[in-house]
């Protein structure tokens, strides 16, 4: 099957690097070019910081662009979907243990939990292409039975959750490969 999927941005989760987690092991697995770009201050996110940054990789053919978010990644996704130009469109977007609410509290989480983006447009922008991947046992999500509708909602994601998944931090995901090459 011809697809018009050319590569892959994959925004890690808060406080990891692109050798962490399953990132390295799903590069190996696909084979379009997967870029894993390293973020500032990965352990302490801002959201002035890292929305230009995830902005600025897929700003360029975005159409042919699938846009990966791990954890915080997917909220950095949807915030760089939504400041797209008027009419850009994503080649798709699928978050990885993404959240709306946290347990977990850093200087700048606030500004990740603010009801400041413009959701429609961040959905124009992944057209009918938004998936989500989220664990029965993630411990980040601050209220995980809403988590799923608050994605389907906001975002008009398809939403599987998989079982003992965790903070999707394995060296291998096999669900998140399936994912992507169900989206490419």
């Amino acid at each position: 099957m011809q697809t018009s999927i050319q590569r892959i941005v994959l925004i890690p989760r808060r406080g990891a690097t692109a050798a962490d987690a399953f990132y390295p092991w799903l590069r190996s697995q696909i084979s379009i070019p997967m870029i894993v770009p390293d973020m500032l201050r990965p352990q302490q996110p801002r959201v002035r910081e890292w929305t230009p940054l995830v902005l600025a990789q897929v700003w360029v053919n975005p159409e042919q662009t699938l846009l990966v978010g791990h954890g915080l990644g997917a909220l950095a996704a949807v915030r760089a979907a939504a400041q797209l130009p008027e009419g850009a469109r994503l080649g798709g977007l699928l978050g990885v243990g993404g959240w709306w609410t946290t347990t977990s509290r850093w200087a700048g989480s606030a500004a990740w939990l603010k009801d400041d983006v413009d959701l429609n447009r961040a959905r124009k922008a992944a057209q009918d292409r938004c998936r989500v991947l989220l664990s029965d046992d993630d411990p980040i999500p601050g209220e995980p039975d809403a988590n799923p509708g608050r994605w389907a909602r906001r975002m008009g994601a398809q939403v599987k959750t998989v079982s003992g998944a965790g903070r999707f931090d394995q060296a291998e995901a096999p669900d998140v490969l399936k994912a992507i090459l169900e989206m490419i």
